[in-house]
């Protein structure tokens, strides 16, 4: 369904709200060449940044996926992230000028553009 018609459905009142909802949320989803799909929406709707589970990608694919999803939202968080890779993932990170929020001995890494509160008291 287009955008159009998902919301000329809900006026007319042949569509639900949660069902418009649903229908409209699959805008938020982009693709990045074969490897990935990534929800720019995902932090508005869930209250969480979208996450790259990096365990199965190669690094050039994670470092595509973190510059495309800051470019739509201001946060993603990079999982499972291969010892090789980790450091590498850091130092990209510091290259294209985002802060970042990493554990000590940690596999994963939130990436931010801007000063973020956390609902846990940070």
């Amino acid at each position: 369904m287009e955008l159009e018609e998902i919301l000329e459905s809900l006026k007319a009142g042949k569509l639900s709200t949660s069902k418009a909802q649903k229908l409209l949320s699959l805008y938020s989803i982009e693709k990045i060449e074969d490897f990935a799909k990534i929800d720019v929406g995902r932090k508005n709707r869930r209250g969480i940044p979208e996450v790259i589970f990096a365990e199965n990608k190669q690094l050039e694919e994670i470092k595509k996926i973190i510059q495309k999803t800051l470019k739509k939202s201001n946060s993603v968080l990079v999982s499972r992230i291969k010892e090789s890779d980790y450091k590498k993932i850091i130092d990209y990170g510091k290259k294209i000028n985002v802060k970042n929020d990493e554990g000590k001995n940690s596999t994963s890494v939130l990436f931010y553009k801007k000063s973020i509160k956390s609902k846990f008291g940070k």
